[in-house]
């Protein structure tokens, strides 16, 4: 699998144009998707071909309880984090989704590191790295750890970890765009302002106003209402 993907900087976004599905490219599930695996998540999409298919990580979906990397490097960085979490909601300030999260149904029991480097000033990704851990890179994994946690937070990547990830055969991900299970997001990069919102796949409908954040407020399951 490949580990390294280069997004545009200037990828085609919006309503009223063609699909995009080149990587870089954000999916939000249409509120009536019906799969388990994919109800009301955000999608960023890493890898497409036409032969191959499109992959990609869901970004908001936790994990089970006590379901973590197997990777010692990567489990002290988490915990410190996680205690960094614990003091905000001790004193009383909001917390959002954990950095480790559920990427897909696809190779569950293996764990995935993606590096988001954005650039505030050009609104774009210049580098998206995607990792799979455990795969020979131990001492880079480790650096890139370090050299995160040491960095000014405003110097720093973006960092998530994630057990899994989505898969599409050829022609399979277009079919559930062409049948609206998916919403092509419109607003470019603002989705990595909002990352770690507990209900990211509201607070990104919302943010693209009209029919969309109406979306936001339907029932899971309006049968029942």
């Amino acid at each position: 699998m490949p580990n390294r993907f280069n997004v545009p900087s200037d990828p085609i976004y919006g309503q009223g144009k063609p699909a995009d599905l080149s990587p870089g490219t954000i999916l939000i599930a249409d509120p009536f998707l019906n799969d388990p695996n994919f109800e009301r998540t955000v999608l960023l999409l890493l890898h497409a071909d036409a032969e191959e298919g499109h992959m990609g990580l869901v970004l908001n979906k936790r994990t089970g309880d006590g379901i973590l990397p197997h990777h010692d490097a990567v489990t002290d960085f988490l915990a410190i984090r996680a205690g960094i979490d614990i003091m905000k909601a001790e004193q009383g300030l909001p917390t959002g989704l954990p950095l480790w999260r559920s990427g897909g149904p696809v190779e569950t029991e293996e764990w995935f590191m993606l590096k988001l480097c954005y650039e505030p000033n050009d609104h774009a990704f210049s580098e998206i790295n995607f990792i799979q851990l455990g795969d020979g890179d131990e001492e880079g994994v480790e650096g890139l750890l370090r050299h995160n946690a040491l960095a000014d937070p405003k110097d720093q990547d973006l960092l998530l970890f994630f057990a899994g990830y989505a898969g599409w055969t050829p022609g399979q991900l277009e079919s559930e765009l062409e049948s609206k299970s998916w919403i092509l997001y419109s607003g470019g990069f603002d989705w990595i302002n909002h990352i770690h919102e507990p209900d990211l796949w509201a607070v990104l409908l919302k943010s693209m106003g009209g029919e969309h954040a109406m979306m936001a407020s339907f029932p899971r399951h309006p049968i029942l209402n």
